[in-house]
């Protein structure tokens, strides 16, 4: 793994196996990456296939995964725009006191609108399980 950095975006990458040199083919492989970011970055995360966890503060989120699980845990009032969808899976979303509870095939996008939030936050997962807990 290894960090890029450019101006004011920083990229976590794989820079090994036939990945790195542009091949597609199948090589597998295990890792756990933390990383700590200050409040208020934004985030954008695509890629193929694993599990996230979001936890904190930041500006706008963007998650695009292939396949595995995404666990979100951020504050509700930070939040002006949430939108979580699954192509097959669960999203489940704890909007404050409300539940919202989708699983199957297609199982819709769950929405959220807080005129006075300052972020949006965008969470797709085409196979697997997405999970957001928006905090009092």
């Amino acid at each position: 793994v290894e960090i890029y950095v450019s101006r004011d975006e920083a990229v976590v990458r794989r820079h090994f196996g036939p990945e790195a040199r542009g091949w597609r083919g199948s090589m597998f492989s295990n890792y756990h990456v933390n990383v700590e970011l200050p409040a208020g970055t934004d985030i954008e995360v695509g890629t193929r296939f694993g599990d996230l966890t979001i936890e904190g503060s930041f500006g706008d989120i963007d998650v695009d995964l292939r396949a595995g699980d995404v666990n979100v845990r951020i504050p509700k009032k930070d939040v002006r725009e949430l939108n979580a969808s699954a192509r097959v899976g669960e999203v489940r979303a704890k909007l404050g006191d409300e539940v919202v509870s989708r699983e199957g095939v297609f199982p819709g996008k769950t929405r959220y609108v807080n005129r006075s939030g300052r972020t949006v936050v965008n969470l797709h997962v085409t196979a697997g399980d997405l999970n957001v807990d928006l905090q009092q």
